[in-house]
């Protein structure tokens, strides 16, 4: 198949990295099998996704239950992850099994493509090799697997998305472009960061594409009206049924110097920096690295415009870091509009969030650091290059090495959140569990409730907007009428104390003052509230 994609390419050497790269991922999807044999990874949004995929296996759509036996049109993420998870449950695997196996796959998938990626451009198993393992043993990336979220189903349609473009530019096929456009389309409906994957599509087909500029035009317009028209349905639909597209208040906040600092610090550990640089070493060294990719993309564009330049060489998959450095800085420009515009709460310093953007990095340095190298001659400058990229990734496997192997060790022991033992063992929920059946619960700690103990419940009214610092307008009306409920039911208020994360709800003691609770029982981790009548 690779040797399909790239007709230049040698059998052997396809053959040789496809054997070693799969090794690797092989290795890589079992390990990922041992680190989760407690349980994969479960947090707030993970639930959203199993109970999604659970509604939609029982007939109810793309919805999920509420408390009062109803159910409610899901219109805040896309909805592809619940819908793989579906299908993998009309298959007989539970969601949360399936979210265990599917990402189990995916990891080992992605192993492949990112091999994939840097044999095209550079024709050395040694390189694909290299590349598959510095992505395989990152510590971040790992992670991330390790948990039942999106991003894995993410990562593996950019990459794909990205390998079908390249093979479209190399031999003009067209049913290539409309491929990798409904991997684009599938990229936005697992999260809507996927239109940045549209934009980068589309700008790379202009800016790397083969034949005139208006054949170019005319494959960028076909790319994007494909690649579209599934979220664009998704976001109508939306807009019908809540009246927000994407179920998200659009409103400028632009990100303070803390939120572009802590990206800065996030993206500086991919390259394993010694911990006693100072910081603003630490802060240059990705934005060096970002710029250098630019240059080097926009250099040898140019001189491929001249059709002379050597780093184009060889002539076949020879966009590939400028398709991956055009993909990166969209989805970096996406983040931070998302950041100024759509959600204030975006951290650049989480590992999910970032995934993508490391993915992409380690894809095109690779690439790049294999140029060099094979271009060293015996003079000094060409040498100390050489010596220092070597280091550099030398120092990058053993940092990823000495900072997974004990981590994984470590995850293998316990489930992560709510599949671990403290959770699963929580007395809070066995006493919750112990409810009498059909009473309201009212608790901070709704998905939690409904995916340990099968009870749904009201969530408590936010008093800030999540994701922002913005209070909510009506949220003493909403109090109000909590409080009315909560007395008219006879209904019950479960406090868990372990949820820490919810800072935009009033505290238990805040509760406790302004409805007049009284505690019915105690645990170490909660208790349970009545109205006092």
């Amino acid at each position: 198949m690779i040797c399909l994609i790239d007709r230049d390419l040698p059998c052997k050497t396809a053959l040789r990295a496809v054997v070693l790269c799969g090794v690797l991922a092989l290795l890589g999807a079992s390990a990922q099998i041992f680190i989760t044999r407690h349980g994969i990874g479960v947090s707030p949004d993970s639930t959203a996704y199993i109970m999604t995929a659970r509604s939609f296996m029982g007939g109810h759509g793309i919805t999920m239950p509420t408390a009062d036996g109803g159910f409610t049109p899901v219109t805040q993420w896309p909805p592809l992850f619940p819908l793989v998870l579906a299908g993998v449950g009309i298959c007989g695997v539970q969601p949360l099994a399936g979210a265990e196996l599917v990402n189990s796959v995916l990891f080992g998938a992605n192993i492949m493509l990112v091999g994939l990626l840097v044999l095209l451009y550079t024709r050395s198993s040694g390189a694909a090799l290299a590349g598959a393992f510095f992505y395989a043993t990152a510590p971040d990336i790992l992670k991330v697997h390790t948990w039942a979220w999106s991003e894995p189903s993410f990562i593996f349609l950019m990459l794909l998305e990205l390998v079908l473009l390249q093979a479209h530019f190399d031999s003009g096929n067209r049913y290539l472009l409309i491929a990798a456009a409904v991997a684009a389309s599938l990229v936005c409906l697992c999260r809507y960061a996927g239109l940045a994957l549209i934009g980068a599509g589309m700008g790379g087909i202009l800016a790397l594409g083969k034949g005139t500029p208006r054949k170019r035009l005319s494959d960028c317009v076909c790319f994007g009206a494909i690649a579209c028209l599934p979220i664009a349905l998704w976001m109508t639909r939306n807009y019908t049924l809540g009246g927000n597209a994407v179920s998200r208040p659009v409103a400028f906040h632009p990100p303070g110097l803390g939120e572009l600092k802590d990206g800065l610090l996030q993206a500086s550990k991919w390259g394993a920096l010694p911990h006693y640089l100072p910081t603003v070493a630490k802060f240059g060294a990705p934005l060096v690295g970002l710029a250098g990719m630019i240059y080097l993309a926009l250099r040898s564009l140019c001189k491929a415009r001249k059709e002379d330049s050597e780093l184009l060489e060889p002539a076949r998959a020879a966009s590939i870091p400028h398709l991956l450095t055009i993909a990166l800085l969209s989805y970096l420009g996406l983040l931070v509009f998302s950041m100024a515009f759509v959600e204030e709460g975006i951290r650049l310093n989480e590992e999910r969030l970032m995934s993508p953007l490391h993915t992409l990095a380690l894809s095109a340095a690779v690439p790049v650091a294999y140029w060099f190298l094979s271009r060293t001659r015996m003079k000094p400058a060409s040498m100390a290059v050489a010596v220092a990229a070597t280091l550099i990734m030398l120092n990058i496997g053993k940092h990823n090495l000495a900072a997974t192997v004990p981590w994984a060790f470590a995850r293998s022991t316990d489930g992560a959140q709510y599949t671990s033992r403290a959770w699963k063992e929580s007395e809070i929920m066995q006493k919750v569990r112990a409810l009498p059946p059909g009473i309201a619960i009212w608790s901070n700690a709704s998905d939690a409730l409904e995916f340990l103990t099968g009870r749904l419940s009201y969530r408590i009214p936010s008093k800030v907007v999540a994701g922002s610092n913005r209070p909510v307008e009506d949220f003493g009306f909403q109090m109000r009428k909590f409080e009315q409920d909560l007395r008219t039911k006879n209904g019950v208020v479960v406090y868990v104390s372990a949820v820490d994360w919810r800072w935009n709800l009033p505290s238990e003691v805040e509760l406790v003052a302004r409805l007049g609770l009284k505690a019915v029982d105690k645990s170490p981790d909660g208790r349970i509230y009545v109205a006092v009548k």
